[in-house]
């Protein structure tokens, strides 16, 4: 459970960041360094998952708290 909720807390940083300019910024420097690896990407890859997965992540989510 523990791994779970630290891998939830990740998402959350993620999606809590989405659209900032720093992001954007993140991404845009990046980007210019050719680096698709970086923690910025990594949080845009966990976001779009999240998001393409949202109601299975939801049916997830509430398996694991009841």
């Amino acid at each position: 459970m523990r791994a779970y909720l630290e891998q939830e807390r990740a998402r959350k940083a993620a999606v809590d960041v989405d659209g900032t300019q720093a992001e954007r910024n993140a991404l845009d420097g990046e980007r210019l360094l050719g680096q698709t690896d970086g923690p910025a990407h990594e949080r845009e890859r966990t976001r779009t998952d999240f998001y393409d997965n949202f109601y299975d992540h939801m049916g997830r989510l509430d398996e694991a708290l009841s």
